[in-house]
């Protein structure tokens, strides 16, 4: 085992001589055990917890001593209540392998992902420790999964269609690929996937198979060939495999994200790799997630699927067009791609597409907040299309797309996204229309606005939904206000409508932690249910769902075994109009780091999402085996994804970050549960909270445990605290200082009720205040920067004021003599 340590920023081996390093990284062979800050010249601070992982060390948990190569020492010794600022855990650094597999009548999958170790990128500034990189190395295999579907009818015989599928993915250099192969009953087979991303500092180049869209409105061209983007400025990194891809996205038609999955497993809503949003699927398959108004203007959606508990690697991950690519760059900054190859998928057998397909695109930073770009495709119909758009940014707060297209028999097109947000007014929207001829013999409309505003009184949020559809088949449009409400700590109240215009409203109440009643009400469905946490490992529940004269009554339980360590189980009888069923969900750590989840499902009246039924099964069964390991060392060690009594509790963690996007340099968090205060420590910038009971939580910075200079951005998350999950949260904070002085007359005496305005010199921002009776005036919120001080409407001159990284006191003026006339 090695110590290799930074000083200064750069790399430094052997003895330490000179001023004491920043810290240092354990490491063995190729791979890192753990990166720790030096407390001193030559004292080394590590946690208890990473302690044990390193090779030769263990506990004796009798006599509580480190048994190590040189001997036993007392774990008091070893001891201290926090760790030193900038240490990172040997157990964030750890890499995995992941043999996952599911069964079910309909379905089969087995997915292997080989582990690699985690090495450390460049990113660090001199004077920090340098980042973990956890991105596979170069020439390297990520994954394999095969699959196995049954998809219902197949052919004129009736016969059950069967479909093949066998995917690889990796890192090629520094960029990612995926191949996928599938053959199919009917006999089609082919690659439905097959690229390479060349990931560069200022270019990329995109080989194989892709789906190109650039507008919202315009068609969607696959085509098998090469793709280019070029680029001023540095690019930032492909966030994941499964969006590798050069194309920025835009608005879908809703905000409502819903579809199906396994049964008990989790849907998460992922913004450029990051979980924003996460969804239990439930026993009916379904998910549903709400893109939060939080999201910013840059960044690309996944929606990750899990079948069960959001560890290891997602079985499924589906990308999501959305708002958050208004893509705008800043002054001076242009990019350039495109793209040809032949039209359609060339490995397809049953391709239908000829020809050839082509596409440019180019956008150009007029400013920081205006960017132009303009598009041109041909499709692999060989249809041409012209368009010309703009992202802007007019004004803090306030940000969208404007775009207009043209096809060549002059058929047109435009799209119109906004999203906004001041103080507690929210504002999001989007307009598509396509006129008949522009892609189809349809004229085509959606569109959604959605402004609310947020109420002190009582948590209480007031909005504004409406919704516009139109096809040849189709006119749809409602304007409806709804409201999220929470009166009382233990009472919030919600009615919002949805798609459709129907209402979806729901009531939950706890009176006490113990309890939880729920009504919800959507359309002509309603659900009653109360939930009881009996002990802290039983918890129970009874449901009544009825739409007109059908019913479904449901009681359930679910138990934590305190002596079977990462035993879980959870039942439910079921009794609807025309039967009788039920439902069995078993989570088990067979051995440390091997998992098993099975479940088990009879229905009266079976619906199985997205499948035709089969042999008129009405049971369903899904099993699931998972081997999750840390490497760590060279050897394999269990993880703790599914162990332990943190089964029956939630977390949470997440950053709090600066407008640069920088990490804030604060520690000792405080976050409002509820409005209740909680702890929530870590490394600074980062906080975390365990052991929180599942719930749905307003989550919100404590501002008074911020520095005066930091205020917080944004409002309020509605966060889902999940068993055995944990949710991540990222919180916007600004940097803001003061001015304050007095205004005097050239007299001496006090000039009260004179406005004074302080512009900057390098923005449009400005703020203003009135003196008091004795001429004072503060002016707060004021970034740092160069300003002019001002009296307003008052010819007398002004003075230079700079902001640097401090409030600013003694900034005065002095009113002339004809000034003091015009005042009397």
């Amino acid at each position: 085992m090695a110590v290799i340590a930074w000083r200064d920023g750069k790399q430094c081996t052997g003895s330490h001589p000179g001023p004491p390093v920043l810290g240092a990284l354990i490491v063995r062979g190729d791979e890192i055990a753990a990166i720790m800050p030096l407390i001193g010249d030559d004292e080394v601070w590590i946690s208890e917890d990473d302690l044990l992982l390193v090779p030769g060390i263990s506990l004796d948990q009798s006599s509580r001593e480190l048994i190590t190569p040189l001997g036993r020492t007392p774990l008091a010794r070893l001891t201290q209540a926090k760790g030193p600022q900038g240490y990172i855990a040997l157990s964030a650094l750890k890499t995995y392998l992941g043999l996952r597999g599911s069964w079910n009548p309909q379905t089969v999958a087995l997915e292997v992902s080989p582990p690699w170790p985690v090495s450390m990128n460049n990113t660090g500034s001199a004077g920090d420790l340098p980042e973990p990189d956890f991105r596979s190395p170069s020439y390297s295999l990520n994954g394999l999964r095969y699959d196995y579907r049954i998809s219902g009818a197949d052919g004129a015989n009736g016969e059950i269609g069967q479909e093949h599928e066998v995917t690889l993915k990796g890192r090629f250099k520094r960029g990612p690929w995926r191949a996928s192969a599938y053959r199919t009953s009917a006999g089609r087979e082919g690659l439905s996937e097959l690229f390479w991303l060349n990931d560069q500092d200022n270019y990329r180049s995109l080989f194989g198979i892709q789906s190109v869209q650039y507008g919202s409105v315009l068609p969607v061209t696959e085509f098998t060939g090469l793709q280019l983007q070029y680029a001023n400025f540095a690019l930032p990194d492909i966030s994941s495999l499964s969006n590798a891809s050069l194309q920025p996205s835009f608005g879908p038609d809703q905000r409502i994200i819903e579809g199906v999955g396994p049964l008990g497993g989790t849907a998460e809503l992922r913004l450029d790799g990051r979980p924003i949003v996460r969804s239990r699927i439930d026993f009916e398959g379904r998910y549903r997630l709400e893109v939060p108004t939080e999201v910013g203007r840059f960044g690309s959606l996944e929606v990750w699927i899990y079948e069960f508990d959001p560890s290891g690697e997602p079985i499924r991950r589906e990308d999501v067009n959305y708002l958050s690519n208004s893509q705008l760059l800043n002054q001076g900054q242009w990019t350039v791609q495109g793209g040809g190859g032949a039209s359609g998928n060339v490995f397809d057998t049953q391709s239908d597409g000829s020809g050839g397909a082509i596409f440019t695109n180019a956008r150009y930073g007029i400013t920081n907040r205006l960017t132009l770009e303009g598009t041109t495709l041909r499709d692999q119909q060989g249809r041409q299309y012209f368009g010309t758009g703009a992202s802007f940014f007019p004004f803090d707060g306030l940000q969208g797309h404007l775009g207009l297209y043209q096809n060549e028999s002059g058929n047109t097109a435009g799209n119109l996204s906004l999203q906004g947000q001041w103080g507690r007014h929210q504002l999001q929207g989007y307009w598509n229309e396509r006129k008949h001829g522009f892609v189809d013999d349809q004229r085509r409309v959606s569109g959604q606005l959605d402004a609310s505003r947020q109420f002190t009184l009582g948590s209480t949020r007031l909005g504004w939904l409406a919704r516009r559809r139109v096809n040849d088949t189709e006119e749809a449009s409602f304007a409806l206000p709804y409201f999220h409400s929470s009166p009382t700590a233990s009472l919030r109240l919600s009615s919002k409508p949805n798609f459709n215009g129907d209402y979806r409203s729901e009531v939950h109440y706890r009176p006490s932690r113990p309890w939880h009643f729920q009504y919800l009400n959507e359309a002509s469905d309603d659900t009653v249910r109360v939930d009881y946490n009996v002990s802290q490992a039983w918890q129970v529940y009874v449901s009544r769902q009825w739409r007109e004269t059908q019913t479904r009554d449901e009681a359930g339980f679910g138990w934590f075994s305190p002596q079977r360590e990462g035993l879980y189980v959870q039942g439910a009888l079921i009794d609807e109009q025309d039967g009788f069923g039920y439902r069995v969900n078993l989570r088990h750590r067979l051995l440390p780091g091997l998992y098993a989840n099975l479940n088990v499902t009879q229905r009266a009246l079976p619906e199985l999402p997205g499948f035709e039924q089969v042999e008129n099964s009405d049971t369903l069964v899904f099993l699931e085996l998972s081997a999750d390991f840390g490497v760590s060392g060279g050897r394999l060690y269990p993880a703790r994804a599914l162990s332990g009594s943190q089964n029956l509790r939630g977390s949470l963690y997440g950053t709090v970050r600066l407008p640069d996007g920088s990490l804030a340099p604060l520690d000792n968090l405080r976050l409002l549960l509820d409005e209740q205060p909680r702890r929530a420590g870590g490394a600074p910038g980062r906080f975390a909270m365990d052991n929180i009971t599942p719930g749905t939580y307003k989550v919100r910075l404590d501002p008074s445990s911020l520095p005066i200079e930091y205020s917080p951005k944004g409002g309020a998350y509605w966060v889902e605290v999940e068993q055995g999950a944990t949710t991540a949260l990222n919180f916007d904070v600004a940097i803001e200082y003061g001015v304050a002085g007095q205004v005097s007359l050239s007299g001496g005496q006090d000039a009260q009720a004179i406005q004074v305005e302080l512009a900057s010199t390098q923005s449009d921002f400005y703020r203003s205040a009135w003196t008091n009776q004795f001429g004072y005036y503060r002016i707060d919120g004021v970034p740092p920067g160069d300003y002019t001080l001002t009296p307003v409407g008052l010819d007398s001159p002004s003075r230079h004021v700079k902001v640097d990284n401090d409030f600013v006191f003694g900034q005065g003026l002095i009113l002339t003599a004809p000034l003091q006339e015009t005042l009397r």
